[in-house]
């Protein structure tokens, strides 16, 4: 009779198991529905202010550590293959990536060291093959330059080989100016002139808290250079209602409008598209895994020329 194996060989059975398998926390929570996929070979695409670690947070219950597990669950579930963060810091893009095995980050320009506006990509589905940033000032490529009366706002850039149609696709992360529609509209223009250095036909994508809503001034320059928010061609552009809701959820978006777009040019498509409002009752508090809702699209390719 063989003999009953021992305690800690099982342990190591197990846990050699969940190595091969994947992450344990590869799979999101229960309570947020696994995204589907509407086609076989478009990609998905979420923005997400994730709200950067913020001492005041812990008083009211909405501090990182009290709610990084329910923005985990949440990105995880959206079963996307690629990432646009705003308001990133290291602790927080680090612990995404351990419940997302086969993402790595891409993010070339840092301030006090810390990640900012990154872009998570499946190396799965992605292959990188450049990758940038600017400064969203008179001088992009001048560091922590900005405009008159604006805050310090930077975008990143990456430009990946799609392994299952081939194509190369441009991604553009950024976050413009909370407080001043003037600076945006300078912001705005800077992200405008990087993409016109693309080369012709490029698909590409451009996601940002834009920190204003698809009727204002600086979104209208996007529309105006043939750029369109990828929500309202699946959904009609009615306003939807905010996606930043400081923690208050359907509270909170109350005279507020979407400010987070994923904006697409005419070599892209959306077949799907969700402003993300996944939350858990905790303790009788609706708790969100961000001050903003997320968003997302199921993109694919098109020929136009």
């Amino acid at each position: 009779m063989e003999k009953q194996k021992s305690f800690p060989f099982i342990i190591s059975v197990a846990l050699a198991f969940l190595m091969i398998s994947g992450s344990i926390w590869a799979q999101p929570s229960g309570e947020f529905a696994l995204r589907k996929r509407q086609t076989a070979d478009g990609f998905r695409v979420v923005t997400a202010n994730v709200r950067q670690m913020m001492k005041e947070d812990y008083e009211t219950g909405n501090g990182w550590d009290q709610r990084k597990e329910i923005c985990r669950s949440v990105i995880v579930a959206q079963n996307a293959d690629i990432y646009c963060i705003q308001e990133n810091r290291s602790a927080i893009t680090d612990y995404l990536l351990k419940a997302m095995p086969g993402f790595t980050l891409s993010n070339t320009i840092y301030r006090s060291k810390q990640p900012i506006n990154p872009i998570m990509y499946s190396t799965k589905r992605f292959k990188k093959m450049n990758e940038g940033g600017f400064w969203l000032s008179p001088t992009p490529h001048v560091e922590n330059s900005m405009f008159p009366g604006a805050t310090r706002r930077v975008a990143n850039w990456v430009l990946l080989k799609d392994k299952v149609t081939g194509k190369q696709l441009c991604v553009i992360n950024a976050h413009l100016q909370h407080d001043s529609d003037s600076v945006r509209m300078l912001q705005m223009d800077i992200m405008l002139d990087f993409a016109k250095t693309l080369p012709p036909g490029t698909p590409a994508f451009m996601t940002a808290d834009f920190n204003c809503g698809m009727n204002s001034g600086p979104m209208k320059k996007t529309t105006a250079d043939g750029w369109m928010d990828s929500y309202a061609i699946v959904h009609g552009p009615a306003e939807p209602g905010a996606t930043f809701h400081a923690f208050h959820g359907t509270e909170g978006e109350k005279k507020r409008v979407k400010i987070d777009h994923i904006l697409i040019n005419k070599f892209l498509k959306p077949v799907a598209a969700e402003i993300i409002k996944d939350s858990r009752l905790v303790d009788g508090v609706r708790r969100y895994p961000s001050d903003h809702y997320f968003v997302s699209a199921e993109l694919v390719y098109t020929e136009k020329k």
